[in-house]
């Protein structure tokens, strides 16, 4: 993983391609892998797969992620993101 950013800088990533809030627990300045993705992962994945497969590869082992659905409720990890895509 060469390219970093900050957690901030990561969430804003998240927002622009796919259009999903989320939180990490991590303080907002420290240095995690670039969220890289160009194109929004497809509606009918699941935020479990989502978070596993863009997202926990590029942060520190055992980092809390929180998906929020488009009402502001934390995400099921069976849900769909279709159901947290929102419009910023």
């Amino acid at each position: 993983m060469s390219e970093m950013q900050t957690v901030a800088k990561f969430i804003e990533s998240v927002r622009h391609v796919d259009k999903i809030k989320i939180e990490i627990g991590l303080p907002g300045n420290k240095q995690v892998g670039a969220y890289g993705y160009q194109r929004a992962a497809s509606d009918d994945t699941t935020v479990g797969d989502w978070v596993a497969n863009r997202i926990a590869g590029r942060l520190p082992d055992g980092t809390q992620v929180i998906v929020y659905t488009r009402s502001d409720k934390i995400a099921a990890s069976h849900e769909l993101i279709r159901f947290s895509r929102r419009v910023f």
